[in-house]
């Protein structure tokens, strides 16, 4: 029989293998305990780029991949209970070992040491009946502050506004997210947060275009169509503030460079969007935003 996270042993249920997502449905967060009068160290984490975790603002030397693992599971669910059976499905896959459960055990364990040692409290991971759960202050996750701004930069009055909190979002991320973990059940977060990152990006450069801010664009814009050449909104962007700084030339090059990635990769010609942009161009007519 092996051991749960909490003392003393249950019948284990036979465990069936899960993928998780960023937004996956979980119980509702459960509330914090009362702080006490003590002074708690600010103890942060960020999930946009390599793990990281930070005790009043000194990085913690964090141990091997399988505890990196089982903490990046934690954060998605970050408040919220996370059965064992998903760590282990996060870390082995369909493939466990017998000593599954006593080795999750050991990798809360190491976290914990980690940050307590770094000068953290002890009780961030919280072992409850079945699971665990990681508790994080409203500013102690990236990932959740880059929703914040996000929506501020939606809401606000201005171009100028929504350009300063969309900015603060990008600016959050460190690389890919997650980078260095190769876990399969952690690949769909990944992903969701680097399409969070180019679709705000999108929103970001449509606010600046109509700022007037082509020229600016054009470096940035070039690098990411070079990155990503399928994406046709990036793209069409790019080919919007080339437009825009008198480079019309430049710009039917990069729809004939799109079109002709298009078509080797997938066999698609561009999409009416992109061609409507493409022949305004050609008739030298204004382009909208």
């Amino acid at each position: 029989m092996r051991l749960a996270p909490s003392s003393g042993t249950t019948p284990r249920t036979p465990r069936t293998s899960r993928t998780f997502s960023a937004t996956a449905t979980a119980p509702s967060p459960v509330p914090a305990p009362r702080p006490s009068g003590r002074r708690v160290p600010e103890v942060s984490f960020a999930l946009l780029g390599p793990l990281r975790v930070r005790v009043d603002g000194r990085d913690v030397p964090l141990p091997e991949s399988r505890q990196l693992t089982v903490l990046a599971v934690l954060l998605t669910e970050a408040d919220r209970v996370v059965p064992v059976s998903r760590l282990v499905d996060a870390v082995w896959g369909g493939t466990p070992p017998a000593t599954a459960d006593k080795q999750i055990q050991t990798c809360v364990w190491r976290l914990r040491k980690a940050w307590t040692e770094a000068g953290g409290p002890p009780d961030l991971i919280e072992t409850v009946r079945g699971g665990y759960l990681l508790r994080v202050s409203d500013d102690g996750l990236d990932t959740r502050q880059f929703e914040r701004h996000r929506e501020r930069g939606r809401a606000a009055d201005d171009l100028e506004g929504a350009v300063e909190h969309y900015r603060a979002a990008l600016a959050l991320f460190r690389g890919e997210p997650l980078a260095g973990l190769t876990s399969r059940g952690l690949a769909p977060v990944a992903a969701y947060w680097a399409e969070r990152r180019l679709t705000l990006l999108e929103e970001c450069f449509d606010a600046e275009l109509g700022l007037g801010r082509h020229r600016e664009l054009v470096g940035e814009l070039s690098l990411l169509v070079d990155e990503h050449p399928l994406r046709e909104q990036l793209r069409a962007r790019l080919m919007t503030a080339l437009y825009l700084s008198d480079r019309r030339a430049d710009a039917l090059a990069t729809y004939r460079a799109g079109r002709a990635a298009l078509v080797s990769h997938v066999g698609l010609d561009p999409c009416a969007r992109l061609q409507d942009l493409h022949q305004r161009i050609i008739d030298g007519h204004p382009v909208t935003v």
